[in-house]
């Protein structure tokens, strides 16, 4: 089974070792995106098993392009190198993944990023959906994320 990743990053060199990465390992297949609304043309696509959305793009800004994947039930991470900016958000509601990271653990670690990202997803939306808004008092995260977020981090 093959599976599908959507890089969203406006730094090509990140781009491309992410992506270089996921096909090194085999059996992923990964489109990239320079700017949000080349992200959108390919969320429409769908099909997706994971979306690596980088917060600070040109066009359409990564928060909006993370809310749309998350509206098509696409697990979705949000990647930032300002993680003290991004947990002032007041509707945070994905997972963070704080640069510099380790892509090669990003690549072995990405059935379990895939499952905690659903599932921190799916919280945030059934929040959303009872008219409750997430901020950074009840900002989408979890033991689970936190370890992943620790060994990504460790090894880069």
């Amino acid at each position: 089974m093959v599976r599908r990743v959507l890089v969203v990053e406006d730094d090509r060199l990140v781009s491309e070792t992410i992506r270089t990465a996921f096909l090194m390992k085999g059996g992923f297949e990964v489109d990239c995106a320079e700017d949000g609304e080349a992200a959108l043309v390919a969320l429409a696509d769908g099909n997706l098993d994971l979306a690596l959305v980088d917060y600070g793009l040109p066009k359409v800004p990564g928060l909006i392009v993370a809310k749309r994947a998350l509206a098509r039930n696409i697990p979705t991470v949000l990647m930032t190198g300002y993680g003290d900016e991004i947990a002032r958000l007041e509707d945070d509601q994905f997972p963070v993944l704080a640069k510099p990271f380790s892509v090669a653990e990003l690549v072995a670690s990405f059935d379990q990023i895939v499952a905690e990202a659903r599932r921190l997803n799916e919280i945030a939306q059934r929040f959303g959906e009872q008219g409750f808004v997430l901020n950074a008092t009840h900002q989408v995260s979890s033991d689970e994320w936190l370890r992943i977020c620790e060994r990504l981090r460790r090894t880069s």
